[in-house]
């Protein structure tokens, strides 16, 4: 029982710690920053981009961000799924199975998030994405996604 729980625990870090990238993006995507009457994330703004550059990374962006929402309310339903099946105390080969069924999704979700990665990144200068790259680390850094957020870390009170 013991190490089904630490598989488990272990499936949710994982998930969380990929997934709170697209998350965080998306709810960047609602500050009121501007650039040339669209919107521009925070990031880009720190970058300090040109209108071409900006123009070019937008659709990729809008893109990449639908991808996020699909992917998470997908991920969100068999995480749901699988905590349905281990509380109706389901076999040992349907909690596999699910728990492969999200690993695929997470695959898939990091492999897109590299990929987007790498895509914008070309488009940047190399000191741009130089910075690009130190501000994503910083972000990693100072998250607080390393467990669930109903989960308290330790050294905090809720």
């Amino acid at each position: 029982m013991w190490k089904n729980l630490k598989i488990l625990a272990i499936v949710f870090s994982v998930g969380l710690n990929i997934a709170f990238i697209g998350p965080r993006l998306l709810r960047m995507d609602r500050l009121p920053w501007a650039a040339q009457g669209a919107k521009c994330h925070y990031l880009y703004k720190e970058l300090n981009l040109s209108p071409p550059q900006l123009a070019h990374l937008q659709p990729l962006r809008d893109q990449f961000h639908a991808f996020l929402a699909a992917q998470g309310k997908r991920l969100k339903s068999r995480r749901l799924e699988l905590i349905s099946l281990l509380a109706g105390y389901a076999p040992k080969e349907q909690v596999a199975a699910k728990q492969r069924e999200i690993q695929v999704l997470q695959r898939q979700l990091q492999s897109k998030v590299i990929e987007h990665f790498n895509v914008e990144s070309r488009i940047f200068t190399p000191s741009q994405r130089h910075k690009f790259f130190d501000l994503i680390k910083e972000r990693i850094k100072q998250s607080d996604n390393a467990h669930p957020k109903w989960m308290p870390h330790r050294g905090r009170q809720r």
